[in-house]
């Protein structure tokens, strides 16, 4: 069954980069075809699923994934089969991000690394559209490796096999894929914080964590979100086949030029189901735009007196604190959720008419108070009570009683001033 969006194939998608990748394509436009390997990832899968399947764009976005083992041989066929029963057999680009992060002899390295994926790849080859895109995620042991010293090989110690056989698949990619006709792009990671081997190694080996960190961009790793992230944002991109992007790794230690990506936004995401305003309607109210307007939704409002309203998935590649607030542990700022209250404050108070075209400055936070953390891609129900507007001159005052409700309890609750203002009037 042929669909109206493009079709990508991910591996590794239960969890970590793969999961990111699923969704933040879903974002982008794109229907996905994930494999999964482990059956105790099925209930993340399905999650998974289910934030993709809430992606709302040109149609419905949808996913279907395949639990598979890459190391059967019956795998390809089975991937193919049901790229052919749910997508119309063609994807126009191939994430091959699912490898052995952590195996313990080169033999079993080699069958998850190289024998694996060259199988799957040429099993695919001819579902994949003439231009497709193929994208090989890496790790920056990885692609040094033939560059290291003994000494700092050493250093691998059990990821050696593992970095070994993923420079010899990186590699042979190259050597593939070098005219016109589908492409090839390298992501690579260093470190990324919120995986499985990055979790391992720093229990395990610290002196390769340090040598990791040696060349890090900024002193700490990027996330798993950042390196899907910049995935997605390479599937947007145009460059010529090779083309290497890197995520974390200071410029001195890039084997390749790495032009800036430069893309524009991806765009807000539709209003949440049940809004009873579209986005056009508060942009003609409030000045906020994208993508620095936080409210996803707004299920009811009595403008001048009250508002309940939904925060925007914060999950969106447009908004990009994620890395450092905080890494490893990602929670919504308090700075942004409060921001969210009082736009939705300033929609209740400004959608009066007479009030139309001012501008509501925050003028004082009173006791607010931050009961829970929030975190990217919950669900958080906000909620806006106007306790008293008193109008003084050409001047309105007014105060609101705000709260941010996570699917756990009240996480964030106070009181907000604000000043009604022309715009003409802001020195």
């Amino acid at each position: 069954m042929a669909t109206e969006r493009p079709v990508a194939i991910v591996t590794g998608t239960s969890r970590d980069v793969g999961k990111y990748i699923a969704i933040g394509l879903a974002q982008a436009g794109y229907d996905i075809l994930g494999v999964y390997r482990n059956p105790q990832h099925e209930v993340d899968q399905e999650a998974v699923i289910q934030e993709v399947r809430s992606v709302r764009g040109v149609g419905k976005a949808r996913m279907v994934a395949v639990r598979a083992d890459l190391l059967d041989e019956a795998t390809p066929d089975l991937i193919a089969d049901r790229l052919n029963e749910d997508f119309g057999g063609k994807a126009k680009v191939f994430i091959d991000n699912a490898s052995g992060g952590y195996k313990q002899t080169i033999d079993e390295a080699s069958a998850i690394n190289l024998d694996a994926p060259q199988r799957l790849m040429d099993r695919l080859r001819d579902n994949l559209t003439p231009d497709a895109l193929i994208v090989y995620n890496t790790s920056v042991p990885a692609h040094l490796f033939h560059t290291l010293q003994d000494g700092k090989r050493e250093l691998l110690g059990d990821y050696l096999p593992v970095a070994q056989t993923k420079n010899q698949r990186e590699q042979i990619l190259r050597s593939k894929f070098t005219g016109d006709g589908q492409k090839l792009a390298v992501v690579v990671g260093n470190g990324l914080d919120g995986s499985f081997v990055t979790g391992v190694l720093k229990l395990k080996n610290k002196s390769f964590v340090q040598q990791m960190l040696d060349v890090s961009e900024e002193g700490y790793f990027p996330t798993v979100m950042d390196m899907a992230a910049t995935v997605v944002r390479v599937v947007r991109g145009n460059f010529p086949t090779g083309h290497t992007e890197y995520v974390g790794i200071a410029p001195q230690h890039q084997l390749y030029p790495s032009r800036p990506l430069g893309l524009s936004l991806f765009g807000a995401p539709p209003m949440k189901e049940g809004s009873i305003l579209s986005r056009e309607q508060i942009y003609d109210t409030i000045p906020h735009r994208w993508p620095f307007m936080f409210i996803g939704g707004v299920n009811e409002v009595e403008f001048g007196q009250r508002a309940v309203g939904s925060l925007v998935n914060l999950m969106h590649p447009d908004i990009n604190w994620r890395p450092g607030h905080f890494p490893e542990h990602p929670m919504v700022p308090g700075a942004i959720t409060m921001e969210a209250l009082a736009q939705l404050g300033a929609l209740t108070i400004l959608g009066v008419p007479k009030y139309k075209g001012k501008i509501a400055q925050l003028t004082e936070v009173d006791g607010m108070r931050f009961r829970d953390a929030i975190i990217p891609g919950e669900e958080v129900r906000l909620e806006v009570d106007m306790t008293k507007v008193r109008e003084r001159g050409e001047m309105v005052f007014g105060i609101g009683q705000v709260r941010a409700i996570n699917p756990r309890k009240t996480a964030v609750e106070g009181e907000i001033h604000f000043a009604l203002v022309d715009p003409e009037k802001i020195s």
